[in-house]
């Protein structure tokens, strides 16, 4: 049990980030959407960090790395996430193209948002 205390932290802080509107003032994702695309990317996100928890008792040199690179796949995908839903809001025309990577992005914003604060959970807590 001690084992998915990370996650938990994680699941908190992407909660209060959730419903304080964090999210919502950096315009991460579109209203319209916003709820569904958060629990897609969410459970894809606690997916990927329970597995990473199960590997890290095989192999933690690799499950360090790993997790290495998920927090850098992180910031490029805020932000991808970020400009192009800037270019969606500002574009004069609809920019259908900036719209679907608006979406995706977020949802890998997410997805990759949750293990790799478990990750630095777990750092804090040793």
């Amino acid at each position: 049990m001690k084992k998915l205390y990370p996650l938990i932290g994680s699941l908190i802080l992407f909660a209060a980030a959730y419903f304080g509107g964090l999210i919502q003032t950096f315009t991460l994702a579109h209203p319209w959407w916003y709820k569904n695309a958060t629990l897609v990317g969410g459970a894809i996100g606690i997916a990927i960090a329970l597995i990473l928890i199960w590997y890290r008792n095989h192999n933690a040199k690799t499950t360090n790395k790993i997790e290495i690179l998920l927090g850098g796949a992180l910031l490029i995908a805020l932000y991808v996430d970020y400009t192009a839903g800037r270019t969606f809001i500002d574009s004069d025309i609809f920019e259908a193209r900036a719209g679907k990577i608006w979406h995706y992005g977020y949802h890998t914003s997410v997805a990759l948002f949750i293990p790799t604060a478990a990750a630095l959970i777990r750092k804090f807590i040793k």
